[in-house]
């Protein structure tokens, strides 16, 4: 599999999932070689890293997982020296290694191949039918609420996507979603999400 290299995002006990958003708020000046980067030169794709990973280039814990985001929508406030952009989560990806810039202003780069993620049709049927059941019996009783969500993952009918968006829609904290996202499986992250849903009826 190819190797890629991107700009890094690196966020503050915040963790993305594949196909959700997340909206940021940068330092402009700090920030523009980064996003200028980002934008022109990537088709506004950049590695979206957590903040558990902030340290790993220094003590050299590789490889990570991380997540491959477009930016979707960027507004440049140079007045008040602030950049705003949304990120979408578009899949999760391994940095291999990690990279400083050689412009002025350096930033983080990361070296990454994408993840493959592959479920046989029976069991990804079997987990998709079952995620769509539980999660529909754990709105009943969790104070938890989400405008027609459950009818909604109704028409998912991939796994993976199916478990990122029942995830991201969870009260779930920072060090939670950490481990949804390092975890590669589908199948896997089905099971933690059925294990959470039945701790939740306990």
């Amino acid at each position: 599999m190819d190797k890629k290299i991107l700009p890094v995002i690196l966020l503050d006990n915040i963790v993305l999932l594949p196909n959700n958003d997340i909206r940021l708020e940068f330092d402009w000046f700090a920030n523009e070689d980064l996003l200028k980067e980002a934008t022109l030169i990537h088709e506004n794709k950049v590695v979206v890293v957590p903040k558990i990973h902030k340290d790993i280039f220094f003590e050299n814990k590789i490889p990570v997982t991380a997540i491959l985001g477009s930016i979707t929508h960027k507004t440049i406030i140079e007045k008040e020296n602030k950049a705003r952009v949304i990120v979408r989560g578009i899949e999760r990806v391994t940095i291999s290694d990690f990279v400083y810039s050689e412009t002025e202003k350096n930033f983080l780069k990361a070296v990454y191949v994408s993840v493959e993620e592959f479920v046989e049709y029976d069991e990804e049927q079997l987990y998709t039918r079952k995620l769509v059941k539980e999660f529909e019996e754990y709105l009943k009783i969790t104070p938890f609420k989400a405008e027609d969500i459950s009818s909604h993952f109704l028409t998912i009918g991939n796994l993976s996507k199916l478990t990122d968006t029942i995830t991201a829609q969870m009260p779930f904290d920072a060090k939670r979603l950490q481990e949804y996202l390092i975890q590669k499986s589908p199948v896997k992250r089905a099971e933690m999400l059925l294990s959470d849903f039945y701790k939740e009826k306990e």
